[in-house]
């Protein structure tokens, strides 16, 4: 309704109103032997959701990619 606050009513659910979201990432594929690969991945997300209640967050990941 007009002039209450916006207001999240759940895990997930925005408060407030949105502005933007940015991300850094980084990623390398090594190849460590014949048909073995290693990719780390690594995540920086600044304002997630774009809202100021969540704070800075940092993703990391590794994939193992095998071929027979």
């Amino acid at each position: 309704m007009l002039g209450e606050p916006l207001t999240g009513g759940g895990l997930g659910t925005p408060s407030g109103v949105q502005s933007h979201e940015a991300e850094l990432e980084a990623m390398y594929i090594a190849k460590v032997y014949r048909g073995v690969s290693i990719e780390p991945d690594i995540q920086y997300i600044i304002n997630p959701g774009g809202t100021p209640r969540t704070h800075n967050a940092l993703s990391l990941g590794l994939q193992l990619s095998v071929t027979f």
